[in-house]
Order: C-alpha cells, then structure tokens, then sequence
C-alpha cells in the first residue's frame, strides 16, 4: 500500500546548534541541518534571534518558516519531526495547515 504524503506548514522557533567550523553564514549553517531533517521539504525564512558561543558550537536561536512532508493518515506532530534533527530544539511550534 502507498503511503499518502501532505506538506504541512510550520512556524517555529528553535535553537540550532551549528558547528563552528560550518562554511558560510549562519544562516548557512542553520538551513544546512534542517535540511538534514528527513521530512523537511523546503525552508522558507530563516531569522536570528540570538547566538550564543559555545565551546565546539554556536547554539543559535532562530525563528524559522518551513514545510515538511508528512503522512496524510496521521496528524503530523511537527514538534517531534523536527526534534528529530542533530542539533535541533524545538521552543515553539505554530502549524500553519
């Protein structure tokens, strides 16, 4: 049986943790491992909060748009697929869809 998926929407404010060694800005960074969030589909806005230096990382706050992919059976729990991230703490979860 094929899995039905949906993009859900979402606002989130997290704090990422980004390597320093990371190439670019850290904007850069942040996009960087969202995107290694399985269902993250696309990031739409990505805005700083804060930043706050760490010994081998920055821990950045972020407040973020994106949309995932998710199983159309089941309510997605935004909070938890994004938690899933390395990295990755959820703050606050707003579903837009």
């Amino acid at each position: 049986m094929a899995i039905q998926m949906q993009e859900v929407g979402a606002r989130a404010d997290l704090t990422v943790h980004v390597p320093r060694n990371a190439n670019g800005t850290l904007e850069d960074g942040v996009e960087q491992l969202l995107h290694r969030v399985e269902v993250v589909h696309r990031i739409e806005t990505v805005e700083l909060t804060g930043v706050r230096p760490r010994l081998n990382d920055m821990a950045v706050g972020v407040s973020v748009e994106v949309v995932l992919a998710a199983d159309a059976a089941d309510p997605p729990d935004v909070e938890a697929m994004l938690n899933d991230g390395f990295g990755i703490t959820v703050e606050e979860v707003v579903v837009k869809n």
